[in-house]
């Protein structure tokens, strides 16, 4: 059985980015929320 688990790629990359988000929208609260400093680190996108 030779079937993806997902949709194709181009949905795998859709999902990935919208967690980059999630997870950078989280650090950024956090950091507002502390008042310390923070950093995501984030891959460019294509």
């Amino acid at each position: 059985m030779n079937t993806l688990l997902f949709g194709g790629t181009d949905l795998a990359e859709r999902i990935e980015r919208v967690e980059m988000q999630l997870i950078t929208a989280a650090t950024e609260a956090a950091r507002r929320r502390v008042g310390a400093d923070a950093f995501v680190i984030v891959k460019p996108q294509s």
